[in-house]
């Protein structure tokens, strides 16, 4: 009989973009963690990248194995760079000839799905709406399959085992749009922009 298989995931959104396709560029490494009481981790990361969507990203896959858990966990977490696309061009017109347009993506959309029906997602970061600039949180596992989220401090405090996102988001704002059992969503939406000479600009 299988263990039911229950899935954490930690996404650090600021600095991610969906996995681009076609990936033009791919490379995965194995290590394992002892984390005490004979419960393990084993890691798995895999670089990806596409020239052509401007993305790269770093997907970490940590399996969790404890023989005090019931179900086999997987925490996923996924950082990485997307070019912006921020353009600038003059506004044509009479009067307009000091006058520059800058377009920007108003939004970007990251999520995490899966389909298999034995899985569950049970914890997700970063929760509910976040405008600050500078964003960490903590995913901390403890033996026995104990799965808690709290803002991130130094070390891995009381938990066997963490994992942290930390990133900056200066003209966007982070917020879930869309979570259940299956799969979670974030809108990284544009919020504020401040210009060269320091005046701040709404989206």
């Amino acid at each position: 009989m299988f263990k039911k298989k229950m899935l954490a995931a930690t996404l650090s959104v600021g600095l991610i973009a969906p996995l681009a396709s076609p990936i033009q560029e791919s490379r995965a490494n194995t290590n394992i963690e002892n984390i005490g009481d004979g419960a393990e981790v084993i890691k798995r990361t895999e670089d990806v990248s596409s020239k052509k969507w401007g993305v790269t990203q770093n997907v970490q896959f940590d399996f969790v194995k404890d023989k005090k858990y019931n179900k086999d966990a997987l925490i996923v977490k996924m950082q990485g760079f997307i070019n912006s696309r921020t353009s600038f061009s003059d506004v044509k017109g009479s009067g307009y000839e000091l006058t520059k347009r800058m377009i920007w993506p108003f939004q970007y959309n990251i999520g995490l799905t899966t389909k298999d029906p034995n899985v569950s997602l049970i914890n997700y970061l970063p929760k509910n709406k976040i405008e600050t600039t500078d964003v960490g949180q903590t995913l901390g596992y403890n033996i026995g399959g104990n799965f808690q989220s709290a803002p991130s401090i130094g070390g891995n405090g009381s938990f066997n085992y963490s994992k942290t996102i930390s990133y900056t988001q200066k003209s966007y704002v982070s917020e879930v749009d869309k979570q259940n059992s299956k799969s979670v969503k974030w809108g990284v939406k544009a919020n504020e922009f401040v210009t060269p000479d320091g005046k701040k600009i709404c989206a």
